[in-house]
């Protein structure tokens, strides 16, 4: 059997350097092959699907042919299918037809035939078309539950069961998928700010690019906003079932070769929980003064006055126009092994070697003015 990388060479999408290229980003990266193709912006979602379905000889089911409303089945959890990547796409008293994104997988098949007590036959699917198609589904079942005549969604449910729902939702695959692609494109886009807002008809997704705020074209679907939520609260270790108070979080993870550790804030609003994402580069930023983009003479006298003895310097200035970099290039360019520096920060975002550097940590009552004091 060939490799896709292969194919895809064959077929003239790709040249073996771009292959080797791919099999260094794969390494460093993980996941599987033609996704990293696709990160990499070599080959689109379709022409990866398209030589998948060569490798495999399975047929790839056109986006034309999902159906308008959902399937639904008796015996097939919603749950299987999220966690599963698979969607139903045609039955009839003979067969049920599925399209999946790995159709390869054995146990899918033998589980799916042997709940419906019936032959099944699965096709391959690309990704954001199945994506596409259980939003759809989930959205379908939600619609049901509210016609249903109950006022809360969760209205029948015990704390516990709330609870466990929650983390169902943030476990489900393509919602974790989701997040992850959140993530992505704000490193892709540069962005310092992720901001996931709810609002009556939706959900409106928004990053900040050198201090603005940037409309993305194409949000996630307003019912995935209770499961959006859950995921990244899962993630950065706050109270999952907590809805109604700010919290605030963080998520250590590494993206394409890159340690990003993200500061996450909630806010409840009428419509939902609000999500800001603080994206910080660790790799990317330069703690040096001199690419911070000031003029000469400014930098000149900025740096006379970091070299006074005593005093107080106020660096302010809008969301994401560089306060935190500005600081910490400051330290940086101070002489540690001379000097005994000390900073009290809430949150520390970046070590410095030979700084003593303070966490404010409020639930134990070591605030700034403790923290001065000492």
């Amino acid at each position: 059997m060939k490799k896709i990388g292969e194919l895809l060479v064959e077929q003239g999408k790709i040249s073996e350097r771009d292959v080797e290229r791919t099999l260094l980003a794969q390494a460093e990266m993980g996941g599987v092959f033609g996704q990293v193709l696709v990160k990499l912006g070599l080959v689109s979602e379709a022409d990866v699907a398209s030589a998948l379905s060569v490798q495999l000889s399975v047929a790839l089911l056109a986006t034309a042919d999902y159906p308008e409303s959902p399937i639904r089945l008796e015996g097939v959890a919603q749950d299987f299918l999220l966690s599963n990547a698979v969607v139903p796409v045609a039955d009839s008293e003979q067969e049920t037809r599925f399209a999946a994104t790995m159709p390869q997988d054995r146990f899918l098949a033998k589980a799916l035939a042997m709940a419906l007590d019936k032959p099944v036959d699965i096709v391959l699917g690309l990704e954001s078309d199945i994506n596409k198609a259980l939003q759809l589904y989930m959205q379908d079942q939600d619609e049901d539950t509210a016609d249903s005549g109950a006022d809360d969604q969760f209205g029948g449910q015990s704390d516990d069961e709330f609870i466990e729902h929650l983390r169902d939702l943030a476990s489900e695959a393509p919602v974790i998928r989701l997040v992850n692609q959140l993530i992505h494109r704000a490193l892709d886009m540069g962005a310092s700010d992720i901001h996931i807002e709810p609002f009556e008809d939706g959900l409106q997704l928004r990053y900040r690019v050198d201090g603005v705020l940037q409309d993305y074209p194409d949000p996630p679907a307003g019912n995935l906003a209770a499961a959006i939520a859950s995921r990244i609260k899962l993630l950065s270790q706050m109270n999952i079932a907590e809805r109604r108070l700010p919290q605030d979080g963080r998520i250590m993870i590494r993206v394409k070769g890159h340690e990003l550790d993200l500061r996450v804030s909630t806010i409840p609003t009428v419509h939902g929980e609000s999500i800001v994402m603080r994206v910080l580069d660790r790799e990317s930023i330069q703690l040096s003064l001199s690419s911070m983009g000031f003029s000469e003479d400014t930098l000149r006298r900025y740096q006379g006055l970091l070299a006074r003895p005593h005093g107080v310097l106020l660096v302010t200035g809008p969301t994401g126009s560089g306060k935190t970099t500005t600081l910490y290039a400051s330290l940086a360019s101070l002489d540690s092994e001379s000097l005994k520096i000390i900073t009290v920060e809430d949150p520390v975002e970046y070590q410095l070697q030979g700084v003593n550097q303070i966490q404010v940590q409020a639930q134990i009552s070591l605030s700034f003015a403790r923290a001065l004091r000492a």
